[in-house]
């Protein structure tokens, strides 16, 4: 694990995370103290078992893709319908 001051740790930023991108771990000091730990990502799953792991869960329910099929009836505007501005401004009265 390696130690590092915040005003090092700024100045060499790229370094420093490409070091902890191979594996080594790193902690922020300022004033002597630690004040972060930066690691390597844990080890993901692949996607296709985070859907597996996803689909275990009762109270989701995961979608085909694809487009909405959106309202299952049409609303008809009849033609005497006052314009949407108009509404809004009475409302706003």
């Amino acid at each position: 694990m390696i130690e590092v001051g915040v005003r090092e740790f700024k100045a060499h930023l790229s370094t420093y995370l490409h070091r902890v991108s191979t594996g080594v771990a790193l902690v922020v000091t300022s004033h002597g103290k630690q004040i972060a730990r930066i690691e390597p990502p844990a080890i993901t799953t692949e996607p296709k078992d985070a859907l597996s792991m996803l689909r275990t869960l009762p109270w989701l329910r995961i979608g085909k893709g694809g487009k909405p099929q959106g309202a299952r009836e049409h609303l008809k505007l009849r033609a005497d319908t006052p314009p949407l501005a108009q509404t809004v401004s009475e409302l706003r009265d």
